[in-house]
């Protein structure tokens, strides 16, 4: 258990089920939760992710709950690519999206994970690399062991835009068409 973070959020993390996991990190995404597990206490969304929550919470009311997110941006000596990784809890949401990315021409779990970011011309991170046990541990650490088990068990879906920099925010969009109907 991480003991900086609010006792209330302990308490509310600690209770949840890979089912309602989801819901919670809407919550923290919108501010309503000031800590959430595997991040620093008491500290929401990095700033870079402020107008993709809407759409990030959207994905973890579907099932898809987010691990880790980010907008294209091109910057003096940094870009990366819109991508996103969320663990499917509601395989059939993961299905659709996964199904509706392809036909965009998103890439869709590229196999031994893709570069997004560059600094200053070289490789700087990944999405879609295989996840082992341990990190995935880190990554919920703060939910009791049997959540942290059931959600280590399940599949990761990764979304990437194939375009470097702010064009590739068209994802965000694709995404947002895909869950219609699920609120943000």
């Amino acid at each position: 258990m991480i003991p900086w973070m609010h006792l209330r959020d302990r308490r509310t993390w600690r209770g949840a089920t890979p089912e309602t996991v989801g819901p919670l990190m809407a919550r923290w995404l919108e501010g309503d939760l000031r800590s959430r597990p595997g991040y620093e206490p008491r500290c929401g969304p990095d700033p870079e992710s402020g107008p993709l929550v809407p759409t990030l919470a959207r994905m973890c009311r579907a099932g898809l709950v987010t691990v880790t997110s980010q907008p294209g941006e091109d910057a003096p000596g940094w870009t990366q690519r819109s991508g996103v990784e969320a663990v499917a809890v509601d395989k059939a949401a993961a299905g659709r999206l996964a199904k509706a990315a392809r036909r965009e021409g998103l890439l869709v779990d590229p196999r031994g994970g893709e570069v997004v970011s560059l600094q200053d011309g070289k490789p700087f991170t990944r999405f879609g690399a295989p996840r082992g046990l341990a990190s995935r541990e880190i990554e919920w650490h703060g939910l009791a062991p049997a959540t942290v088990a059931r959600m280590a068990d399940l599949p990761i879906l990764t979304i990437i835009a194939p375009e470097w920099g702010p064009d590739g925010d068209r994802m965000w969009g694709v995404i947002d068409r895909a869950l219609a109907g699920v609120a943000a």
